[in-house]
């Protein structure tokens, strides 16, 4: 399993030190590599990716920011309603 953020430009670095939030709550901070052509941030590393979706369920929603390299500020919310719902399913497949 992985977790990851496509986003509509370059983000540059190697490594990102990108803010979330949980339904709002306080801000936490969090790396994030990105991908080979750099477009994404994510969570490659299939323990570190399950240990954060562990941590979504049962929330609402999911805010994630950061600057890129060229200091652009980018941030995406994610509605997590329904994760619940798979959350079992997700256990079994990915087997955390």
């Amino acid at each position: 399993m992985t977790l990851y953020v496509r986003w509509q430009r370059e983000t540059g670095a190697k490594l990102h030190r990108v803010t979330y939030t949980i339904d709002g709550g306080r801000p936490q901070v969090m790396a994030m590599a990105h991908s080979k052509d750099t477009y994404a941030t994510g969570l490659w590393h299939p323990r570190g990716a399950a240990n954060f979706v562990k941590r979504l369920v049962g929330h609402q929603r999911l805010t994630v920011s950061f600057n890129a390299a060229d200091g652009t500020p980018l941030a995406a919310i994610f509605d997590l309603s329904g994760l619940d719902q798979v959350a079992g399913r997700l256990r079994s497949a990915c087997r955390f």
